[in-house]
């Protein structure tokens, strides 16, 4: 009775006990996303996207994805779950060319089949035991990577690293009988922190549970100062202020108050995207929203999308209709990093159109478009793609910062810049800026030579046991 009368709500979950783990699930999803771009780069120019099938079905974007990667050689920004639909579909039809033995096992068929097969979620929250039996099922990750991502973990001194509210919801769902979990009527997660795992994606784990429960619905409110802001680098500018800060000791320091432009407008696309194919990958129709979360200043927020992401968005359509000529340069992939997602000029003209509801919505005014693409491009009717892209780029290189109101108080919920100043008070002594820990045959780290380094292991092993 109480599931059925009462909304259930989850917020973004903190534990210190977790917090080690969390940044290394991070880290070892980073290095997996990494992994599946590079295994997609390989394979593009033998992909035809005619025998793709249903991964085409649910992505469409894959086309074009596909002719630009065998073009250019640029992968753009894309989801692991969409790059692991393509290769997925593609290994039953790939061929290796001859000289295939002779690359790197990185490159060959076993390693790709061994990454695309990893069952693995950005949304799990595994226990201690459960990762490092992941890292040791892991056969595709290079055991350099692995020693780098483990050292890198255990200096996350100055973190909170959290889990998402999302992932909060599923681990919870999963842990009760499908009779009791049917009778849940409405979730509430609210992502009012950042978190780890790439979040924006979590969503896709609600899906099996709306498909369950017609009656479910689930709104997923997350936080634009909180969070969506924050979550476009692993180690934001605040962050670096705060360490620079630290490091130089100065007395009464100015407030980190800003965040580039161009990472704010990223990371907002990059949400309202993986939100736009939830439908295509099963989401039943209005049983799932996003409410991008502007207060406590939403009319910040709204200057914000109605000065900057309408013209990131306008900007994108026109170079997306600009004449294709020219030659490609490699000097234009650094152009290309600034592309934001094809369906997100569609996506912010739907949430301009209807803020108030349909599955993206927000709470402040959005604005609308500025302009149109076919009146941009007369304006410089001589202008081929790569002239649209220069001014794309020049865009996103020439913003100011935004001024966030409160942002400094905001940024001091995800650091540990307290804790972090009393365990160094002179400083972070040199030594424990040093290389990786030896690694034993079973993937563990072992014991160290250098009287420093086991000093460092001691006090890790003192911080494990701890926890």
């Amino acid at each position: 009775m109480a599931f059925h009368l009462n909304t259930v709500k989850f917020n973004t979950t903190y534990l210190e006990e977790l917090r080690i783990l969390a940044g290394r699930f991070h880290n070892f999803l980073f290095e997996r996303h990494s992994a599946l771009k590079s295994a997609l780069g390989h394979r593009a120019a033998s992909m035809d996207p005619t025998k793709l099938g249903e991964a085409i079905s649910r992505h469409p974007i894959l086309v074009p994805t596909i002719e630009e990667i065998k073009q250019k050689g640029r992968i753009p920004t894309l989801a692991s779950g969409l790059i692991l639909d393509a290769l997925r579909a593609h290994l039953p039809h790939d061929e290796l060319p001859p000289q295939a033995s002779k690359n790197p096992l990185r490159d060959a068929r076993q390693s790709i089949e061994e990454l695309v097969s990893f069952e693995i979620n950005p949304w799990d929250i595994p226990l201690e035991c459960e990762f490092d039996d992941i890292l040791k099922d892991a056969a595709w990750v290079d055991p350099d990577k692995r020693a780098y991502a483990y050292e890198r973990c255990l200096r996350i001194d100055n973190g909170k690293y959290r889990f998402s509210a999302a992932a909060t919801a599923i681990y919870f769902l999963h842990r009760i009988i499908p009779e009791t979990r049917c009778l849940i009527q409405n979730i509430l997660i609210y992502e009012d922190y950042r978190s780890v795992a790439f979040p924006e994606c979590h969503a896709l784990g609600l899906i099996p549970f709306c498909q369950e429960n017609p009656s479910l619905r689930i709104i997923q409110r997350a936080s634009l100062w909180g969070n969506i802001f924050l979550s476009s680098t692993d180690e934001p500018s605040w962050q670096k202020h705060l360490l620079a800060i630290f490091h130089c000791r100065i007395v009464d320091p100015p407030p980190a108050d800003s965040l580039p432009l161009g990472e704010i407008i990223q990371t907002v696309a990059v949400w309202m995207s993986e939100a736009g194919i939830l439908a295509s990958m099963g989401m039943p129709a209005s049983q799932f929203t996003l409410l991008m979360d502007g207060d406590p200043f939403p009319e910040k927020a709204s200057e914000i999308f109605r000065k900057e992401l309408q013209e990131a968005a306008l900007l994108q359509e026109t170079v997306s209709k600009a004449p294709r000529f020219g030659h490609w340069c490699s000097y234009v992939e650094r152009v290309m990093d600034h592309f934001l997602f094809d369906d997100f000029p569609r996506l912010l003209a739907d949430l301009s159109n209807n803020w108030e509801s349909g599955m993206i919505q927000c709470n402040f005014n959005p604005g609308t478009s500025i302009g149109s693409p076919d009146e941009i491009l007369a304006t410089h009717p001589d202008w081929g793609w790569q002239e649209w892209e220069y001014e794309l780029w020049d865009y996103f290189e020439d913003r100011e910062d935004a001024e966030l109101p409160g942002f400094d108080q905001m940024a001091l919920h995800n650091n540990m810049i307290e804790s972090y100043c009393q365990k160094y008070p002179n400083g972070r002594p040199r030594h424990a800026m040093g290389g990786a820990p030896d690694w034993n045959d079973d993937g563990n780290p072992g014991d160290s030579d250098d009287p420093e380094q086991a000093d460092d292991s001691e006090e890790a092993d003192a911080h494990e046991a701890d926890v």
